[in-house]
Parts: C-alpha cells; structure tokens; sequence
C-alpha cells in the first residue's frame, strides 16, 4: 500500500526517487492522506495532535459492537474536526459543547440518547439530579453507584431548602 501526502509538503512527494516505491513521509507531515492499494483510493483526515486517540477509537468500537449506546469524550477543541470527521464517516449521531477554551465535550452514540442529551444543559455542573442520573445511567455507569449519586445530590438540594412540617391529624382543642 503506496500513502500519498496531500499538503505542504506535497512536493516531497514529486521529488522522491525513482526506484523508490513511495515517498518516505512521517506521519507528522500530512494533514490529509491518501491510501492507494488494490485500485482503490482513501482519503482520511490525520489526527491533528498526530497521536492515535484510543479512547475514541475504543468507544466507537463499543458502539458498534452494541456494547454501549452512549459515549463521552473530553477533548482539546483542535481535534474538533478530525472527531466530526470520524463520526460523520461512522454515521454515528454526536452533540459538541464547548466546556471551556481549552476542552470540549463530545457525545455521541444511539439517535435516541443524542436527543435527550441535547436537552439537557452543556454545563454538566448544573445539571438536575434526574438528568444527571440518567446521563450516567445512559454513559453505561453503574445503576447502584447512579441511585447513590442521585440520592446524595437531591438529600443537599432538599437539606438546603427550608422545610415547613405541617402537622396533619386531630388537634387537641376541644
């Protein structure tokens, strides 16, 4: 399998040798490469960071396989497009929200979970007790360890909230 360069440094690729079978180009060197082999011909996007992204590369497997149906990845925003790139090549639904400006959440997964997580807020901090149950219920966490996280969340959002106990019954006025 011959890989052609397409970028910059493209006329490396001209000026190789002739008894060369492909130009010698790291990876580091190409934005876009093209995979030629057996008359067929790829284009893929490299990874901006020119590192593999296991993680990604795992949740998608999982996803594929029907292990998981929902998927979150926290990302530097540069590798924003290579992501969408993938995702979109996977036919696979996502939602980005910029967390900050050095990250960026990516979900992604089943049609269904994608439109529930869009409803939700983007700043995962201020989601509801509920939504957070079920965003971690729907990233495949464990549904005993969720049922704690919930009870824990809403005992201190009732523990600080003033509590009027009225006193249902007979009284003691005759």
């Amino acid at each position: 399998m011959k890989i052609l360069a397409v970028n910059t440094k493209i006329q490396r690729y001209n000026n190789f040798s002739k008894n060369q079978t492909s130009p010698i180009l790291s990876r580091k060197e190409a934005d876009t490469v093209i995979f030629q082999g057996n008359g067929a011909m790829k284009i893929g996007i490299t990874d901006p960071q020119n590192t593999v992204m296991p993680v990604f590369n795992h949740h998608i497997y999982e996803l594929k396989k029907g292990l998981r149906r929902l998927a979150l990845l926290t990302e530097k925003p540069e590798k924003q497009s290579y992501i969408e790139h993938r995702l979109q090549k996977e036919d696979i639904s996502y939602v980005i929200n910029k967390v900050n400006e050095s990250k960026i959440n990516i979900f992604f997964g089943d049609n269904a979970c994608i439109d529930v997580v869009k409803g939700f807020d983007s700043q995962l901090n201020k989601l509801t007790p509920e939504q957070d149950f079920m965003l971690g219920t729907m990233l495949g966490y464990d549904v005993v360890q969720q049922c704690e996280r919930y009870q824990k969340m809403k005992n201190k959002i009732v523990g600080s909230m003033p509590v009027q106990i009225k006193k249902i019954g007979k009284s003691n006025k005759v």
